[in-house]
């Protein structure tokens, strides 16, 4: 499964407004590495958001 994010050109994360920042630091530091990169965001992997920025907030 580590190959699939090796190879991927861009990872494309849906509701990545709805994401707390847990969720973006364990798919941060599972990329930097699967990439073997830390000096970079994601490992250097172009990750795009998709979400609505007026849709209401999660409740916890």
């Amino acid at each position: 499964q580590a190959d699939l994010i090796r190879n991927a050109s861009a990872i494309i994360w849906d509701e990545l407004l709805m994401a707390n920042k847990a969720a973006w630091e364990c798919v941060n530091d599972l990329c930097c590495q699967i990439m073997n990169v830390y000096n970079k965001p994601f490992g250097g992997i172009p990750i795009i958001g998709l979400g609505n920025f007026r849709q209401v907030a999660p409740v916890i």
